[in-house]
Formats: structure tokens, sequence, C-alpha cells
């Protein structure tokens, strides 16, 4: 499918990810979870647990106050589980 779309398929690294993922949590202080359950699944994928950790409890701190979000959402685990 991105051969249809690309002369050569877009690449990138999780390091690249997770920059990418980070400026925008600078640009919202505040945050918002899908950013950061996004950052918990790049530091899972670069096997960086604690920091992954880390950003699911961030991302279970803020409230879901849009439906849309809350459909496309993934509850994070609870991390005294873990």
């Amino acid at each position: 499918m991105a051969a249809t779309l690309f002369a050569e398929p877009p690449n990138a690294t999780m390091e690249e990810a997770k920059d990418h993922f980070m400026s925008a949590e600078e640009l919202k202080p505040d945050g918002w979870k899908e950013n950061r359950q996004y950052l918990a699944k790049t530091h899972i994928q670069m096997q960086d647990y604690t920091a992954a950790l880390y950003w699911l409890d961030k991302a279970n701190e803020l409230p879901v106050n849009n439906p849309d979000v809350s459909a496309n959402l993934s509850p994070a685990p609870a991390t005294d589980k873990l």
C-alpha cells in the first residue's frame, strides 16, 4: 500500500517517534491522553519499561472529556499490577 503512495515507503525509528511525541508534549504541557499513551507505546517498543510506566501513569491522570477520544483509547493498565 505504501509503495503505491510513495516511491519508497517512509521509515522512521522509535527514537524519532519518541522525539516527535515529546515535542508535542512540550506544545501542550498539561498534556493529552493520546499523546501520552503513544509515548508509552514507543517506550515499550524500545524496551524502556520504566519510562513507559511513567507515561501510562501520566495518561491515566488525565480525564477523558471527549467521547470520540474515549472510543479510540485503549485503557491504560494499572501499573501496580505489572
